[in-house]
């Protein structure tokens, strides 16, 4: 069934309950699990192309210090940092290497024509990220990158729901200002830059040469500058590599990839942050104790966080897979919000979960379900829908005593 009350339409396959991509431009939204096909109402079409048309205003009427604030809010631009971290770095590298060579060892036309690539390399680099920028959020509100929810939604919400809404919020400011501090991530990225340096060793070690014994061997001062900053780029796509490799191996990040794509959303590496704007937006009741861990072990681990968010049968979830040395959970959310929900549930589908190893909360903001372990079996796409299948129901049914009571 559909939904056309939010800003963004809803839309779940009839067959398994997966959340569909609704695009204006077709008749029916295929199914990344199943296959199968749901027809789209007009009212559905209009809406969608209504919400395209809002968003693509939007962006075009963005300047970049709101752009870099949303982009931030989204975890686009971490991605983006990652992506021209060592670019940037090979810049900087070219520029030192400009400034500390000798004026002899390069003829001048060879220096402007040197100083020329790197400036427009330094444009191009800043151009692509501006437009990287806007396109990925773009790509964040209208391809599925995200649910296509916002955290406005609760400003429709029945009365009660909001003032609940707003007295969660506030239970969580700690943990939201832990993930939107920005000298900790200053600090991050600082570090990220300084983990990278080590890498340029050879190309400063080529300029130091070449200005020592440049006099004394003028033809191999261009090659020792051009092999060093060589060597440096080609270590920092060695790593740039390693590190892609080393992320696909985490069994975590697999299988949270895996449930994203078959919803046709994403999984968020910074899953802290990204949680507590779902939670923000449709969990209209404190966290549960432990949820949000911040704090880092006794050996200085901290808390590794990936969230995924989705709609299972129109139902908003939040999936969450936690590890560390003294943290190792999944939680799940599924927001419903119903005032007087009995926080009991006596079903035959509440049992399966139960059996499963899972524990089960009730209350009127939903259904919360807590794994005991950062096993990332029930992350596996048919696990998944196995569980929330189940969840689902338990809501409904929950849902349905308090209204015939």
């Amino acid at each position: 069934m559909d939904r056309v009350d939010q800003e963004a339409p809803i839309l779940s396959c009839a067959h398994c309950g997966v959340g569909l991509r609704v695009d204006p431009g077709t008749r029916d939204a295929r199914c990344r699990h199943c296959g199968a096909s749901t027809a789209l109402s007009e009212r559905m079409r209009e809406q969608a192309r209504t919400y395209r048309e809002r968003v693509e205003a939007e962006l075009d009427r963005m300047g970049l210090v709101e752009a870099i604030s949303q982009s931030a809010a989204s975890g686009v631009l971490d991605r983006l940092v990652e992506r021209h971290i060592h670019v940037f770095l090979v810049l900087v590298v070219m520029r030192s290497a400009l400034a500390l060579a000798p004026a002899e060892s390069l003829a001048w036309l060879s220096r402007s024509i040197a100083a020329g690539v790197l400036y427009v390399g330094l444009a191009l680099c800043v151009g692509l990220f501006w437009l990287g920028l806007k396109r990925a959020l773009r790509t964040v509100r209208l391809e599925g990158d995200e649910p296509l929810v916002t955290p406005t939604a609760g400003a429709i919400a029945p009365t009660d729901q909001q003032a609940d809404l707003a007295q969660a919020r506030a239970s969580r400011t700690r943990v939201r200002e832990h993930g939107e501090d920005a000298r900790r991530r200053t600090v991050e990225l600082l570090a990220r830059i300084l983990w990278n340096l080590p890498l340029m060793i050879p190309a400063y070690v080529a300029i130091l040469v070449a200005g020592s014994f440049g006099r004394a061997m003028p033809e191999l001062r261009l090659p020792l500058l051009a092999g060093g900053v060589g060597l440096s780029a080609l270590l920092l796509g060695g790593s740039v590599v390693l590190d892609r490799r080393g992320a696909r191996k985490s069994r975590h990040r697999t299988a949270l990839e895996g449930l994203a794509s078959c919803y046709g959303t994403r999984m968020r590496e910074d899953g802290t942050r990204a949680a507590v704007t779902w939670l923000d937006a449709h969990w209209a009741a404190s966290t549960p104790e432990g949820a949000l861990e911040i704090a880092k072990s006794s050996e200085g681990s901290p808390v590794v966080r990936r969230s995924v968010s989705l709609h299972h049968r129109d139902v908003a979830v939040l999936v969450m897979l936690a590890h560390a040395p003294h943290v190792q959970r999944l939680d799940v959310f599924l927001a419903s919000y119903v005032p007087g929900r009995t926080r009991r549930a006596d079903l035959p589908a509440a049992d399966e979960l139960r059996a499963a190893g899972f524990r089960l909360t009730l209350g009127p903001a939903g259904l919360h379900l807590l794994y005991p372990s950062s096993d990332a079996r029930f992350c596996d796409p048919e696990a998944a829908i196995w569980m929330l299948e189940r969840a689902v129901y338990v809501l409904h049914q929950t849902a349905s005593v308090r209204a015939a009571s």
